[in-house]
């Protein structure tokens, strides 16, 4: 027995027919069947578009923007939207991403890459994209650079080591610069060539000033100088503006009890006092021993004065710079009299 396939092609299905063929001495007979199997035709898919972002630009400082006139094409639709990015270098605005042409402004020394991308309208849409360059040279002539830094000072919060960042800000603008570069004396806080809002530098200002310099590589092209002073109430200790310590004055009499016509020493203490203060004794009959001459040092400061012959008994309070000490007194008796027999 022989088999033969045979193949009949549709639009849809493919039939197939087995035909078998019986010899015999006598005669041959030929039997067949058909059958259908699904037959899928798959039509051509979208085809992507192809994008055109036009020839590279180049252009020279002091012209800082460039037009770009960009188009797209699709073999089998239209295009339905554009779109234009920076894909590498400084800042940069592209006035009117959404179009095929536009101007790209605020440039800057430098290469930069652009990319357009398009959209065809296809379902879903497929895009394609072409990337140019522009390169902008520098202005003709020699490096320059101007820098302002508002305020020329500021005040250091409780417990901290700096200013705080926004209370201190810079502007600059540099020319010809390969280099730029803004830097505090230990540390680059920047590397733009141009900063033309307000950057902010207060929390690189340490006490008790800071000089900010702007820079093309390490040639020092401008400078500015911060000072910077502790909050009310606060010194620099180390390397924070910690809180002061309260001063007190203390006072004390040596002896406390005395008879009439004696003399007691009175001594003062004031702690916490940054420099030498300026100390008084006064009694509370209206008296007045004057000012004491204080010596010592690291906020303590020591002094006494006689209160001279006493026949009263009298209060004594220490004054130091408007800080007063706690009241001492002085007990003064009569003297025992003797009478001989």
């Amino acid at each position: 027995m022989k088999k033969y396939l045979t193949t009949f092609l549709g639009t849809l299905t493919v039939a197939l027919a087995i035909i078998s063929i019986t010899a015999s001495s006598a005669h041959a007979v030929w039997t067949y069947s058909t059958f259908s199997i699904p037959y899928i035709v798959n039509p051509v898919g979208n085809q992507p578009p192809t994008a055109n972002a036009g020839p590279d630009k180049v252009i020279t400082l002091p012209t800082n923007s460039v037009s770009v006139v960009g188009s797209g094409s699709d073999p089998d639709g239209t295009i339905t939207s554009y779109a234009w990015t920076k894909v590498s270098g400084g800042a940069a605005t592209i006035v009117s991403p959404s179009s095929a042409t536009t101007t790209i402004s605020g440039l800057a020394q430098g290469t930069y890459t652009f990319r357009l991308t398009v959209t065809d309208n296809g379902s879903p849409g497929l895009t394609g994209s072409d990337d140019m360059v522009v390169t902008v040279n520098p202005t003709p002539g020699g490096v320059t650079g101007a820098l302002t830094v508002t305020p020329s000072s500021c005040t250091i919060p409780l417990n901290a080591s700096t200013c705080t960042s926004g209370s201190v800000n810079a502007t600059w603008t540099t020319t010809n610069a390969t280099s730029p570069n803004l830097y505090n004396g230990t540390a680059i806080l920047s590397n733009a060539a141009n900063q033309p809002s307000a950057f902010p530098v207060g929390s690189s200002v340490t006490y008790p000033s800071v000089t900010f310099y702007l820079r093309d590589g390490s040639t020092v092209l401008d400078s500015k100088s911060v000072t910077a002073s502790c909050a009310s109430g606060s010194s620099w200790v180390g390397s924070s503006c910690v809180a002061n310590s309260v001063a007190t004055v203390t006072l004390s009499a040596a002896p406390t009890s005395i008879y009439s016509g004696d003399a007691s020493t009175l001594s003062v203490t004031a702690s916490n006092f940054a420099t030498v203060p300026s100390c008084t004794i006064t009694d509370d009959h209206g008296g007045n021993l004057g000012s004491v001459t204080m010596s010592g040092g690291s906020g303590v400061w020591n002094g006494s004065k006689s209160s001279g012959a006493l026949f009263v008994t009298t209060t004594y309070t220490a004054n130091c710079g408007g800080t007063l000490s706690s009241p001492v007194t002085v007990t003064v008796t009569r003297k025992p009299t003797f009478i001989e027999f």
